[in-house]
């Protein structure tokens, strides 16, 4: 018990702010913790201060994260890479701003037609299409929605997007030059990579609509 309570006590988690554009981003030194807790205003700073865009997990950058889980939390200036044991403890508060902040993009942007949702494990939250490169604020648009398998969020949010382009109308599906597929219902329709194929049927099941009774391909 001691040696493992030693053991613990010399545990260092690392972290590290990077800006987006920064030339030396591989020299950049990782900051070390060994009571998580410590750096809660750090977090809490850079949720306050950057519109969080994404985050990308087990992103191993770096020589010294190799053997390491690590979480990058990215946004239009700068990315905060932090430790999994860190991201786990502050993992409410994290969650909480980018599900609200994909969530209202998804409400925004979405009945455009123009963006595509790629489920997948690794990676969440958007790409935005910008007016300007020089006002990473200035969004017309959304390119891209990342959703994770892993994330009942996610899932649930991919779930309602499909029920609203449905709305009440038949839906058809369609795989375009790209291997992806083109969702259809009257007006709308929305872009889906072909690794939600499953994810999609299911939820049409769900609905009650499959190839039987509606679904056309």
């Amino acid at each position: 018990m001691i040696n493992n309570k030693n053991e613990k006590e010399n545990t260092k988690y690392l972290y590290r702010i990077i800006k987006n554009h920064d030339k030396n981003y591989f020299s950049v030194e990782y900051q070390e913790v060994s009571n998580i807790s410590n750096i809660g205003g750090i977090i809490g700073e850079f949720l306050k201060n950057n519109f969080i865009t994404g985050m990308l997990m087990n992103s191993r950058f770096s020589y010294q994260t190799w053997n390491k889980d690590m979480i990058i939390l990215t946004s239009f200036d700068c990315s905060l890479e932090i430790q999994r044991p860190i991201y786990e403890y502050y993992k409410e508060e994290i969650d909480n701003i980018l599900e609200r902040n994909m969530m209202k993009s998804a409400e925004k942007y979405i009945n455009d037609g123009e963006t595509k949702i790629i489920c997948n494990f690794s990676k969440r939250g958007c790409k935005y299409k910008l007016k300007d490169e020089n006002n990473k604020e200035n969004i017309i648009g959304l390119d891209e929605l990342y959703l994770s398998y892993t994330q009942p969020s996610d899932i649930k949010l991919f779930s309602s997007i499909l029920k609203n382009v449905i709305s009440n109308d038949k839906p058809s599906y369609e795989f375009n030059e790209n291997n992806d597929i083109l969702l259809k219902a009257g007006k709308r329709q929305i872009t889906i990579n072909n690794k939600s194929y499953d994810l999609m049927i299911n939820i049409l099941r769900e609905l009650n609509i499959t190839n039987k009774n509606g679904i056309s391909k």
